[in-house]
């Protein structure tokens, strides 16, 4: 049986008339005080994590984990993953396709109607239109695709547009790409080569964009 460890981090936030200041208070599964480089180790080894804030914005998650970054994943997870989207889209996804996936954590002390704000990939902001899509250098075959966390059926419309939410039950994202549960989620960009980015919390339509064109176009 495998076994999830979720962590709860506490922050205590307080502020002076010219610094703001954080203290991270973390604990284990069995709410034992942890240290922040703990926490750091923890992250580093792959083991789930959650941020576990109500109001926790950017400017606090950057303190935990870096906000965004670069890596790769191994050739078998590269199938992995174009398997799972399969799966889980009912059709299947191309091995050539460039990836744009949003992934909306499980964040259980906020309600649904608090997680859609503009930060969630909606249908409306047009990511692929043909002539955004040709702007990119050698115009790549992207596919796009909104993911929920497993056990958190968000069925959220945005906008008057209803996102087409497939949920991650293997937990197989989660684990490829190291996934923490913060607010908001992440977006990951990636190439079928395994190289992908990885941007966590507030995002827009532009963000995306603009790093889509910096990632895919290189």
């Amino acid at each position: 049986m495998k076994i999830i460890y979720a962590f709860a981090i506490v922050l205590i936030l307080g502020c002076s008339s010219n610094k703001y200041k954080a203290d991270y208070y973390v604990y284990g599964k069995d709410k034992e005080r942890i240290s922040f480089n703990t926490f750091q180790e923890k992250l580093n080894s792959c083991q789930r994590l959650i941020v576990n804030k109500h109001k926790t914005d950017s400017g606090t998650i950057q303190q935990l984990l870096p906000l965004n970054y670069k890596s790769n994943i191994s050739p078998q997870q590269v199938k992995t993953v174009y398997a799972s989207l399969s799966k889980m889209q009912g059709r299947m996804v191309s091995s050539d396709q460039y990836l744009v996936i949003n992934y909306l954590s499980l964040f259980k002390n906020q309600k649904a109607s608090q997680r859609s704000k503009i930060y969630l990939l909606n249908d409306d902001w047009r990511l692929l239109s043909e002539p955004f899509i040709s702007s990119i250098k050698e115009a790549p075959s992207i596919s796009q695709f909104s993911v929920n966390a497993p056990n958190f059926n968000p069925n959220i419309t945005t906008s008057n547009a209803q996102i087409h939410w497939i949920e991650d039950k293997d937990d197989n994202l989660r684990n490829i790409f190291s996934i923490v549960d913060v607010p908001y989620g992440c977006f990951i960009l990636m190439k079928p080569s395994g190289e992908y980015y990885i941007n966590y919390a507030e995002y827009t339509e532009s963000t995306i964009r603009d790093k889509m064109i910096e990632f895919f176009g290189s």
